[in-house]
């Protein structure tokens, strides 16, 4: 955090509700990717598309419980009013990249080529989307590390697949070897943009809680003042002394909405009346 208003409560319910949306997405994304491959097992058949279904089904079904979990103690926090550790983010962002590197490593058909296979798993596409979700996070710093955090752990599922990056200068820019590098370069790339968004939506949440802070102190003011001017307005007379000759009348007008002008008139036991003017300073 950087600023006062970043340390404020406001602000850290408004990154909680931001992370409450995310994980909200991601498990709206989790429960689509169960259908998909039930429904494509139910159309197709087959042996290997039955035991790849059950597979991911599975693996998506551990991620969904994690998330929900994670649901429930942002919940918490923002009930209690309290903030979650970084270890929280930390595990958070380590966790969730898991699943498309575990996806890539063990659900990859076997009829692709293996050298071929980190590059021809649609699962690897689910690395940009954590990294785009995770602008939602409002803090730039995560969104790096969730680009590095995916560039690494689809380096470890590809070289679990049998890749091994090619150092020969002979080597084409698209081949398997280099093309594995260059996609996980792409993530961190990935991860740094979202990082520029976050911090840009980061200022405009900033400012828009500044600006209501400032709006509530404008409130707070002007109720007091009403208090103030409706006590003033209370301590002048309100009925006018009869004095035979005279007609006596008296009125207040603050240049604001309160001011310091006073008066007041009294009649004593022996039928004299005495005026009162006075100005607070």
């Amino acid at each position: 955090m950087t600023n006062v208003c970043a340390e404020s409560n406001a602000f850290r319910e408004a990154q909680l509700k931001s992370e409450r949306l995310r994980i909200r997405i991601v498990l709206g994304v989790v429960g689509a990717a169960i259908l998909l491959p039930v429904l494509r097992t139910l159309v197709v058949g087959g042996h290997e598309n039955v035991s790849s279904s059950l597979m991911m089904c599975g693996l998506l079904a551990v991620f969904s419980a994690y998330e929900y979990f994670m649901l429930h103690a942002v919940n918490r926090a923002i009930q209690n009013g309290r903030e979650c550790g970084n270890w929280v983010w930390l595990s958070n962002i380590i966790l969730e990249t898991c699943l498309p590197a575990l996806a890539v490593a063990f659900l990859s058909s076997g009829s692709i080529d293996p050298i071929y296979r980190p590059l021809a798993n649609p699962a690897g596409l689910a690395f940009f989307l954590l990294i785009s979700l995770s602008t939602l996070r409002l803090n730039p710093w995560l969104c790096r590390l969730s680009g590095l955090a995916a560039a690494l752990s689809y380096l470890v599922a590809s070289a679990d697949l049998g890749w091994s990056p090619a150092l020969s200068p002979g080597t084409s820019l698209i081949s398997p070897q280099r093309a594995v590098f260059g996609y996980a370069i792409a993530l961190v790339i990935g991860g740094f943009v979202s990082g520029m968004v976050a911090g840009e939506i980061r200022k405009q949440v900033e400012a828009a809680l500044r600006e209501a802070e400032a709006q509530r102190q404008v409130d707070r003011l002007e109720h007091d003042l009403s208090v103030a001017r409706s006590i003033q307005q209370s301590l002048l007379p309100n009925v006018t002394p009869e004095i035979g000759g005279f007609e006596i009348a008296g009125w207040n007008q603050p240049a604001e909405q309160t001011g310091g002008d006073y008066y007041d008139w009294q009649v004593l036991p022996n039928g004299t009346m005495v005026a009162e003017l006075a100005d607070v300073l």
